[in-house]
């Protein structure tokens, strides 16, 4: 399957970029067209990505996939350290970010690498394993909810959860001989819902001590989501409702909702 030799050169591609300063290499197949190398170099990490069965939507005329595997390299054991510290930088920085695959919108989480025992390989001698598990979801012509960026006050957040809702106000009359109700809108309104982690910048604080206030009451906010339409939606904003929750052990969370009516 096409895709999934697309993933694997991701993976690769995104491993090398991290190498760039570094004389190792790294060479990853699927296991599906894996041909053993005639001559190993002892500066390339050769790997293998498996795949389980994914899991297709089954939705008609929707092309939507989660795709799991595990991707295993054999490592030199004097060049482990340095191979693992590279897996590792590439995991952390690409999780959760949304990029392109083919003809798909991909969106992919990994666990953290492990190495394996120490064996006897062929020409390598003493080797390791890398092991980690990339899990990928994808969909053609669909959005990825990690592809919007929302800002408050033109400080980004990272929101756990978000709503746009919009709500209308429509008085209904009855019309003479007919059975129809005609309404025409009066007001109409769109809340925003934002659930995330407290971090210590200046609009987090600001927020937190607006929803600890009783005094604070016409404060507005501008929160500005990109990457939806075209170009950036920004909404004038009152705080209506706030929450700051946590749990011992755990990190403070913010529950807030906004409104911009007219």
């Amino acid at each position: 399957m096409k895709i999934y030799d697309e993933i694997a050169q991701y993976i690769q591609d995104g491993l090398n970029t991290k190498a760039a300063d570094s004389p190792l290499t790294f060479h990853l197949r699927t296991d599906h067209n894996y041909i053993e190398p005639v001559k190993r170099d002892a500066l390339t990490i050769q790997g293998i990505l498996s795949f389980t069965p994914q899991d297709i939507m089954p939705i008609q005329g929707l092309d939507l996939m989660t795709v799991s595997c595990s991707v295993d390299f054999v490592c030199p054991k004097e060049l482990v350290d340095e191979a693992m510290a590279l897996c590792l930088a590439f995991v952390q920085e690409d999780r959760g970010e949304v990029f392109v695959l083919g003809e798909y919108a991909a969106l992919a989480t990994y666990t953290t690498p492990e190495r394996g025992g120490v064996d006897m390989v062929g020409e390598i001698g003493e080797a390791q394993s890398i092991t980690f598990f990339p899990t990928i979801q994808l969909i053609k012509n669909g959005y990825m909810a990690n592809n919007a960026s929302i800002a408050i006050d033109g400080q980004a957040v990272y929101a756990t959860s978000w709503e746009i809702g919009k709500t209308r106000t429509v008085p209904t009359d009855n019309q003479a001989n007919s059975e129809t109700l005609k309404g025409n809108a009066q007001t109409q309104a769109i809340a925003i819902s934002l659930s995330f982690i407290a971090t210590k910048t200046d609009t987090m604080k600001a927020l937190m001590s607006e929803i600890m206030s009783l005094e604070m009451l016409n404060e507005t906010h501008n929160i500005t989501f990109t990457g939806l339409t075209d170009s950036a939606q920004t909404f004038k904003t009152v705080l209506t409702t706030g929450a700051i929750s946590g749990q011992a052990g755990g990190l403070v969370y913010i529950t807030a909702a906004f409104t911009i009516s007219r």
